[in-house]
């Protein structure tokens, strides 16, 4: 059974995801920058809200992080997601559009921080909302060179084009998988004066740390980079204005910490900062805290 699923992986159902992706994007080119990314916000938020599995999900989460919070508030805020996902989805193939017309697309605030930070290795954390797109534009404008680290999709095949749309057609940063490879390209990178880009918020294999006041898993992988090279790390947010338009944020850097669960737990006291100020502009969908299928079906919006 195990070699039949995967020959069907190989041959049939990855070729077939390929063929769409290809199609989907060639069909988003066609379409006028703005038109795309209206497209996307409103699919994304008609769809993601039949989803039980992942209302049960995000309602939870909510939940977990704003146990005040009322279930208006917790539909808009899951509404709005959708919308931003959906966005993010379908602007790719417009990046280098967007890259050309930067100023029009993306407003950069303290950049000066980072101007000093240029030829010197540093890691910049963020977290997984905004969009990836808008915080690479960013950097290749300012002229950073370095790499961003990225959860790489099951399907090889659909790689490539993930890695084209987000990185070659607008930028020389290069893409690193978050794996033992793309570890050791990190260190690489980051001993040849180069900078690394992370998003330190999603639940793996770590220290047990609190985020929003309940132990998760937390990833330790952007503090010990930090350490081993004594280099700061760079606080980066992105920040959706309204349709296609965004706003990327720079923060004061800091030093880490000698003991890298401390330095951690600064890191995610920043991005609960960030998705307290704006709670729409997070993924609600991911299983940040490990919780399981009865827990969220006790604890979701019914």
């Amino acid at each position: 059974m195990l070699k039949k699923n995967k020959f069907i992986k190989k041959y049939i159902s990855h070729p077939l995801e390929l063929a769409f992706a290809n199609f989907f994007f060639f069909i988003l080119r066609l379409m006028p920058t703005k038109w795309a990314s209206n497209f996307g916000g409103f699919i994304a938020r008609k769809l993601g809200l039949l989803s039980g599995k992942y209302r049960r999900i995000i309602s939870t989460n909510m939940k977990i992080a704003f146990p005040d919070s009322t279930a208006q508030q917790r539909a808009e805020w899951a509404t709005q997601m959708w919308d931003m996902l959906g966005r993010m989805i379908t602007e790719p193939p417009h990046f280098p559009n967007m890259y050309k017309n930067i100023d029009k697309y993306i407003t950069i605030e303290n950049r000066e921080i980072i101007e000093k930070l240029k030829g010197r290795a540093f890691v910049g954390f963020t977290f997984h909302g905004g969009g990836v797109g808008p915080g690479v534009m960013a950097f290749e404008h300012i002229g950073i060179k370095g790499a961003v680290m990225y959860r790489a999709p099951k399907n090889k095949m659909t790689d490539g084009i993930l890695t084209a749309a987000y990185g070659r057609r607008i930028t020389n940063m290069g893409f690193l998988p978050a794996n033992i490879e793309g570890a050791k390209g990190a260190v690489k990178t980051l001993s040849e004066g180069g900078a690394i880009i992370i998003a330190p918020d999603h639940r793996a294999r770590g220290a047990r740390l609190p985020f929003f006041g309940r132990e998760c898993e937390t990833p330790l992988g952007a503090a010990a980079m930090a350490r081993k090279f004594n280099c700061p790390l760079l606080p980066v947010r992105i920040i959706r204005e309204g349709g296609t338009k965004s706003r990327v944020v720079f923060y004061e850097p800091f030093m880490p910490d000698s003991d890298d669960n401390i330095t951690m737990q600064k890191m995610n006291a920043v991005m609960e900062s960030w998705i307290r100020d704006i709670p729409a502009q997070w993924f609600w969908v991911h299983n940040r805290w490990g919780l399981k299928k009865d827990e969220f079906v006790a604890m979701a919006d019914k």
